[in-house]
């Protein structure tokens, strides 16, 4: 089938006196013709290296190409070294195959040879649909399988198991097991230029997994999941590559609209559930908690990983710690407030509070008899320091979760 496309490539760019190239649905090169003195920066990049680049990629799906139904104009982008270029899709029974791709720097191709790159655009996705299908049903078995087995049904679980296991080439289900969970937050005004599934697998497509076991993924419009097997996996080498995903996602998204979670190591696929709960609650502290993002860890999100899996709608209903309330009216700069998550962050521990705040002690002393004035507690009291440092906590989550895809 390769051979077929690469036929109607090279004799595409033979006839238009061009460079041509086809990229993948990912935007990879897929087949490529011989140049013709056209190429630039960005061509011979993605030949020598047989990838477009995450910039360049990002480029081309900020014009919505994925969607695109004709060819039209690619404008060029000088800090890529990228001349303009004319794209058409690659595309049949709504299925985007991916892109043909010729060079056009002083935008003089005749609406002749326009034409005749969408009827070949048009022919190369009769035969790469058959191949699509076949990917595409792969694919749809494994990311099936995936979800199966981050359920919560046992029996769903041991299926998917099942099938993994005849998979070829799929990691026995006894591995050490790490789960990797990439959130994306629906836009406030709608969609934007690429679409949120676009963005995960590009980013997972460039960042991806380095590490030396097998790697199962599952990708929607709401968020990736990785179940990652193999020794070796550390929870910051996690972490250093969820960030980038991250970082990534927003890139292509228009930013802050991803977020990260890793839940703790287990002790094999069958186990995989509990980390992708715990994956998930990381991955919500990481967008709400201050300190957090843009990965968290479930093993070091302390009260916040209890209090994160509160019912959502109890914000609402929940009233303010009257203690809390009664400091907000008294406390105009917060600097009360402060003092207090400070000290009961620390465990009590005057000296260690004095020295986080860098204040004197009697500063803290006298802040402390205030605070203890204003709220009628009494902060030497283990409940009431655990009522109020639960009510600080708290009040960091409240705000309800709209934003959530």
């Amino acid at each position: 089938m390769a051979g077929v496309v690469q036929r109607l490539v090279d004799g595409l760019a033979d006839r238009l006196g061009r460079a041509v190239v086809v990229d993948d649905p990912d935007l990879r090169p897929l087949c490529t013709s011989r140049h013709f003195g056209d190429e630039d920066e960005q061509r011979i990049r993605s030949v020598l290296q047989r990838d477009s680049g995450f910039a360049a990629t990002r480029h081309l799906l900020a014009q919505g190409v994925r969607r695109w139904t004709a060819p039209a104009p690619v404008p060029a982008d000088p800090g890529l070294g990228m001349a303009a270029r004319l794209a058409a899709p690659v595309r049949l029974h709504g299925c985007f195959l991916g892109l043909l791709l010729v060079i056009d720097a002083d935008h003089s191709l005749t609406g002749a040879e326009r034409a005749l790159i969408g009827r070949t655009a048009d022919d190369v996705a009769v035969h790469l649909y058959a191949e699509r299908l076949a990917a595409d049903g792969d694919r749809a078995v494994t990311e099936r399988a995936v979800g199966d087995l981050l359920c919560g049904q046992r029996a769903r679980r041991q299926e998917a198991l099942a099938v993994l296991a005849a998979a070829a080439g799929r990691p026995p289900a006894e591995a050490p097991t790490a789960v990797t969970v990439v959130e994306v937050a629906a836009p406030a005004g709608g969609g934007g230029a690429v679409d949120a599934e676009d963005a995960l697998r590009t980013a997972l497509q460039h960042v991806g997994h380095r590490g030396g076991g097998a790697c199962l993924s599952r990708v929607s419009a709401a968020g990736a999941c990785l179940v990652e097997t193999g020794p070796g996996v550390f929870a910051a080498a996690l972490r250093k590559r969820a960030a980038a995903l991250v970082r990534a996602v927003d890139e292509l998204c228009g930013g802050g609209r991803a977020s990260a979670g890793i839940g703790d190591d287990a002790a094999g696929l069958g186990e995989a559930w509990r980390a992708h709960r715990q994956a998930l609650v990381a991955a919500e502290a990481a967008r709400r908690v201050p300190g957090f993002g843009p990965a968290a860890v479930w093993s070091e999100l302390g009260p916040y990983g209890t209090l994160l899996q509160l019912p959502e709608d109890a914000a609402a209903w929940e009233p303010p710690h009257p203690a809390l309330r009664a400091l907000a009216e008294r406390d105009g700069g917060g600097r009360l407030a402060e003092t207090l998550e400070s000290f009961l962050d620390h465990a009590g521990s005057r000296p260690r509070t004095a020295e986080a705040l860098h204040i004197h002690r009697t500063t803290l002393y006298y802040r402390l008899d205030r605070i203890a004035e204003i709220t009628g507690l009494d902060l030497d009291d283990g409940g009431d320091r655990l009522a109020l440092h639960l009510a600080l906590r708290r009040a960091r989550i409240a705000t309800p979760r709209t934003d959530r895809a």
